[in-house]
């Protein structure tokens, strides 16, 4: 579920817009916003996946919003709606700012945008999930092998529709390091950092952390992989 803020000052174009948001599957509208200080109070409150900011709005205007969640969050979740070219031109280095859409805009652009934003942060979130999993399972974070796999568990989340080999990820990874490394050395490296780590694993750590963990299976790093997308597979469908 996608949670949004909408912050505008026009009540009609608010209620327009939130009407249409409210038909879309996967948006929840958390919070509605009128002046900057409700839209900063509703932000920090809410932290919505995704905030649509009109800049022309009372007392602190978007430019204002900007500013002041600039430094309380280094998510790139705003949307900026405007018809004021003024306005429009004040805009720059605002790290948060992710599109700009000038009014009248499309709903259809609105919401193609919110969803991108959504997709890009999860996977953001989900390599720095598989990080924290391989830290709990005693790999070495430093090691180019621990940093190789977490690419590849990566990779195959991104691609999770598909059906890849093994072969297939790590010639996936070795593209996206630039060559740098053949398919064979990152196969050789996730192998050892494997090695050094199964020395950290037991049953009830494995158990604690995934829930379809079956003992009966050797700790590949095919197993392992698949274990980790899942995981990441259900959290974030919920």
């Amino acid at each position: 579920m996608i949670k949004v803020i909408i912050a505008e000052d026009d009540e009609k174009q608010l209620q327009s817009f939130s009407n249409y948001i409210t038909n879309e599957t996967n948006f929840e509208i958390v919070a509605t916003a009128t002046t900057g200080q409700e839209t900063i109070d509703n932000y920090l409150d809410k932290k919505p996946d995704v905030l649509f900011l009109d800049l022309d709005m009372p007392k602190i205007n978007g430019l204002g919003v900007l500013k002041n969640l600039k430094n309380k969050d280094d998510r790139k979740n705003i949307i900026v709606t405007s018809c004021s070219k003024e306005l429009v031109s004040n805009l720059y280095d605002f790290s948060n700012i992710y599109r700009l859409l000038p009014k009248p805009f499309k709903y259809e652009q609105a919401i193609f945008s919110a969803q991108e934003i959504f997709e890009n942060n999860i996977l953001v979130s989900s390599k720095e999930t598989i990080r924290n999993i391989l830290s709990q399972l005693g790999f070495n974070l430093s090691s180019s092998g621990t940093s190789n796999f977490i690419e590849l568990i990566y990779s195959k989340y991104q691609r999770k529709n598909f059906k890849l080999s093994l072969k297939q990820l790590y010639n996936i990874v070795a593209l996206e390091l630039g060559g740098f490394y053949t398919p064979m050395q990152i196969k050789w490296s996730i192998d050892n950092s494997l090695s050094s780590a199964k020395r950290f694993m037991d049953k009830e750590l494995l158990y604690s952390i995934f829930d379809n963990y079956n003992s009966a299976y050797e700790i590949t790093i095919s197993y392992l992989a698949d274990l980790i997308v899942n995981y990441l597979y259900k959290a974030n469908r919920g």
